[in-house]
């Protein structure tokens, strides 16, 4: 079963760090998120991940955007 759960979790990592990069966030960003997410999901602070994981795609597509 240790096996299966840390499977789901490498899973889970990849599919959030792949969306991530398609919606133009860098892979450093993401893996940061992800720790931050490590720290606030246990602490029931779901609301405030969201808010930076927002503000990332946002950031992302402020920067795409001024690329162009």
């Amino acid at each position: 079963m240790a096996n299966t759960v840390r499977k789901d979790i490498r899973t889970v990592v990849e599919k959030f760090i792949k969306t991530c990069m398609d919606k133009g966030v860098s892979t450093d960003t993401a893996f940061e998120l992800v720790e931050k997410l490590a720290v606030l999901i246990p602490q029931k602070r779901h609301d405030e991940w969201m808010v930076l994981a927002n503000q990332a795609i946002e950031d992302a597509q402020n920067k795409e955007g001024a690329m162009l």
